[in-house]
C-alpha cells in the first residue's frame, strides 16, 4: 500500500498465519488469523466498517493478497 493511503485493508498469508493489516488514519494494526477464511471474513468486515468498496477504487482503497511466504 502506498504511503499516502489513509485507510485501507490488506490481506497477506506471512509463516503460516494469515495476517489482516487495518489501516485507519494512516495507524496501521494487524491481526493475526490461523484460517484463511476466518481472516477473509474479518478482512471484509473491516472494508464494510471504514467504508472502503470492493473493488479498491475507493476514497483510499484496499488491497488483499493471495499467499506470501516469507522467510
Amino acid at each position: 500500500m502506498g504511503d499516502d493511503q489513509k485507510d485501507g485493508v490488506r490481506v497477506e498469508h506471512i509463516d503460516g498465519q494469515w495476517a489482516v493489516q487495518i489501516i485507519e488514519d494512516g495507524v496501521t494494526t494487524q491481526q493475526l488469523f490461523d484460517n484463511e477464511e476466518f481472516a477473509r471474513s474479518f478482512a471484509a468486515g473491516q472494508i464494510i466498517r471504514l467504508n472502503l468498496n470492493r473493488s479498491g477504487q475507493s476514497q483510499s482503497g484496499h488491497e488483499v493478497d493471495g499467499p506470501r511466504n516469507h522467510s
